[in-house]
């Protein structure tokens, strides 16, 4: 009887932890986003734009710098029933161990990275910053990515029919964390996680339980994702419109790829061990005057 009540106590903390699970009528949903749009701004220089940064950074003083995401949420099922938005920040690099301590802060408005400046980036919803995060702790040296639960502001998004979620990502003072962006081919994601009804409609379709829908097709989420509207293969990211594997190949500029170890100069990719990139063309490095 004791073991009963222990096993009993034990799924009423798994229930409150992780979620009620789901219904009958209802199907498990899962679906990791990439982030779709991330900049930095810089206090110093209000105009200048960094959106084609391989680094994302948080300063808190000496000249704040504050960073960017945007996710795109509409490819996400109506009838959603969100149970978890967990964003997984790549860790941060650091100048100071243990002083990597960041706010995220949901933004007020959309913003595009290419045009994204101190001077005209977006606000926050509230003026409750919450709790701090650390991108770097000390005592996980191990953990290569930092789980940031999200979820009450997710839901807000959903349930107001927003397309996109932004969020700003403010240091505290003193603290500076430096964070891998899209460019760089390690983004930040948003994990989402619910139940749908068992069968879903998918614009014309009625995908079968346990599919999900993306833009109008429906497919199996143990075998595919859903990354902006496309499907790729489980375990790849989108570079464009093509999907690809982060363990062999690199995106640049989100448009361009080339096989991991390599470099873009314009339109070819190549070897920084053989050659260097000049104005757009590549240059063998045991000669510079000759041109490739």
């Amino acid at each position: 009887m004791k073991l009963l009540l222990a096993l009993l106590a034990l799924s009423i903390l798994y229930l409150q932890v992780f979620g009620q699970g789901c219904n009958t009528g209802e199907a498990a949903f899962s679906e990791t986003l990439i982030v779709s749009e991330d900049a930095y701004v810089s206090e110093p220089e209000p105009n200048a734009n960094f959106g084609n940064a391989t680094v994302l950074i948080a300063r808190g003083s000496g000249g704040m710098l504050w960073s960017f995401i945007q996710f795109n949420l509409s490819g996400i099922p109506e009838d959603l029933r969100l149970t978890e938005a967990t964003l997984l920040v790549p860790r941060a690099g650091t100048v100071v161990p243990g002083r990597t301590n960041v706010f995220f802060i949901k933004t007020a408005s959309e913003f595009d990275e290419d045009t994204i400046t101190w001077n005209n980036k977006p606000g926050f919803v509230t003026g409750d910053f919450g709790d701090t995060v650390d991108l770097a702790p000390v005592d996980q040296p191990n953990l290569e990515t930092i789980p940031v639960d999200e979820t009450e502001n997710v839901s807000e998004s959903l349930l107001a029919g927003n397309n996109t979620i932004g969020f700003g990502i403010v240091a505290v003072t003193g603290n500076t964390a430096f964070i891998d962006s899209k460019e760089s081919g390690n983004p930040i994601r948003l994990r989402l996680a619910g139940c749908v009804p068992s069968s879903i409609n998918c614009d014309s379709l009625r995908c079968p339980q346990g599919d999900n829908c993306c833009n109008g097709q429906c497919y199996n989420p143990a075998t595919h994702v859903c990354i902006d509207n496309r499907l790729c293969p489980v375990n790849h990211l989108l570079c464009g419109i093509a999907c690809y594997l982060p363990s062999a190949y690199t995106c640049f500029n989100n448009n361009f790829l080339c096989p991991r170890g390599l470099l873009r100069c314009g339109q070819a990719c190549y070897n920084p061990d053989r050659y260097s990139c000049e104005n757009g063309r590549l240059v063998p490095v045991n000669n510079p005057q000759t041109e490739a």
